[in-house]
């Protein structure tokens, strides 16, 4: 499968279950139907995926791979677009702009040093986020519900400044967080392993947030505590 150009796709399902797919160039996929990845995507360019004239779903239960320069893979909207991972979003280099209006992850999404998520929609899930050396996941929008079985792992970053991150799963591990902006709620507990930066945003919600012994602890800026419970067991904690 080779994808170029700005195709489009209207009320119609595609499924692709290539494992050599290839999407390259900077077009843009113009979507109004449903794409299936049952198979491997990679995408060399720094093309956009988005719903134009009606709303579009882009499913991943395969691969879907950014792997190539430095530029940005978008996946947005106009009309609305939902994008489902129950597979693997693999961001080998470069960024991947998922500001669709639902993004749900109950997969695997996994960055690669150096490599950038931006993340600002809508949605729910159950999956893990893997992020390597310097990757990071920029969550900028919407209201993102972590579910049972939901995990943040890596030396990378997760990092708020904008939305809310809902923990809705009873226990919730994440290994290093900032929260510059927004919003960290929800009723569950989330345990927080390496490091913690918080310089801004609220806590809030019925839940709790724990910064373990061995992790590092970072507060500055004007950040607020609202109804949450904060847990500092870390030895090495500075305001």
């Amino acid at each position: 499968l080779t994808i170029s150009g700005s195709p489009q796709l209207s009320t119609r399902t595609f499924t692709n279950q290539s494992t050599t797919g290839v999407w390259s160039g900077a077009g843009t996929i113009n979507m109004g139907g449903v794409f299936n990845n049952a198979g491997t995507l990679t995408a060399t360019g720094d093309g956009t995926l988005r719903a134009l004239s009606d709303n579009g779903t882009f499913n991943n239960s395969g691969t879907f791979t950014k792997n190539g320069g430095v530029g940005t893979t978008t996946f947005n909207t106009n009309f609305a677009l939902t994008v489902n991972n129950t597979g693997t979003i693999d961001v080998q280099s470069g960024t991947v702009n998922m500001v669709p209006t639902t993004f749900n992850n109950d997969g695997v999404v996994n960055l690669a040093t150096g490599a950038t998520l931006t993340l600002g929609s809508t949605g729910t899930g159950a999956g893990v986020y893997t992020l390597n050396g310097t990757g990071q996941v920029n969550f900028t929008g919407g209201t993102q519900t972590f579910n049972t079985g939901a995990d943040i792992s890596g030396a990378g970053l997760f990092n708020v400044s904008g939305g809310t991150m809902t923990v809705a799963a009873a226990a919730m591990h994440a290994d290093n967080l900032q929260l510059a902006g927004g919003t960290l709620d929800g009723t569950g507990a989330l345990t927080v392993d390496n490091a913690l930066t918080w310089t801004g945003g609220t806590q809030s919600g019925a839940g709790s947030t724990t910064v373990v012994p061995a992790a590092s602890l970072t507060i500055s800026g004007s950040p607020q505590l609202s109804t949450r419970t904060f847990t500092n067991q870390s030895t090495t904690g500075v305001w």
